[in-house]
């Protein structure tokens, strides 16, 4: 959560390990994914390769329910697509999009336990 902010439309990103709060994401029984009180957001409710991931008050739509894969990828309900850190980037500040799912580490995540 870029900043540890909670506006509406903030960026996910990519960012270097620190244990922060912005950094604490829950996978609650609802299948989102939270953080600092607000969920993980497909942008518009996008279905396309390269719709922006945000955080937003949840609201309970597909645009942020996301089923994990024994692999480690996490898809967005709502399009079938993956969450993925585009071009495998290592630049922080990165913003994360959907993607289709393509097996890539760019779309491999640590889930919450």
């Amino acid at each position: 959560d870029n900043g540890a902010l909670t506006a509406d439309g903030t960026a996910i990103q990519i960012y270097t390990c620190n244990q922060t709060p912005a950094q604490s994401w829950t996978l609650a029984s609802d299948s989102t994914l939270q953080v600092m009180g607000s969920c993980m957001d497909a942008t518009q409710s996008g279905t396309t390769n390269g719709t922006l991931i945000q955080l937003y008050h949840c609201n309970h739509t597909g645009a942020q329910q996301w089923r994990a894969t024994a692999s480690g990828q996490l898809i967005n309900i709502h399009s079938g697509l993956c969450l993925d850190d585009p071009g495998s980037s290592t630049t922080v500040r990165t913003q994360l999009q959907l993607y289709g799912c393509d097996n890539t580490s760019a779309q491999v995540w640590n889930l919450p336990s």
